[in-house]
């Protein structure tokens, strides 16, 4: 899956999303998955070497960039937030 690898090596980080989408076993779901929005975010933020909150909080496309948090979020790759209580400050800020 080149979208959680540079130049062909996995990213170690990311290694658990591979394993939830089970590319041995099911590869045209990962296929499936890579062409969506989420994985065009996921691979914005692999190039720039940027995968955190922080960086989908800026996404333009909210929707896919919350799901793609849900998804990185329940893989290990990012570790959980007070959703909440940050979605009340974003809007505070605004």
């Amino acid at each position: 899956m080149a979208v959680i690898s540079r130049d062909g090596e996995i990213i170690g980080t990311l290694r658990s999303l591979m394993d939830y989408f089970d590319v041995e076993n099911r590869p045209m779901a990962a296929i499936g998955w890579t062409r969506s929005r989420s994985a065009a975010i996921l691979r914005r933020l692999v190039q720039a070497r940027s995968v955190s909150h922080e960086a989908l909080d800026v996404e333009s496309n909210a929707p896919a960039a919350n799901f793609l948090r849900a998804l990185l979020v329940f893989t290990g790759v990012l570790p959980a937030r007070a959703s909440d209580l940050d979605d009340t400050i974003k809007w505070l800020d605004q």
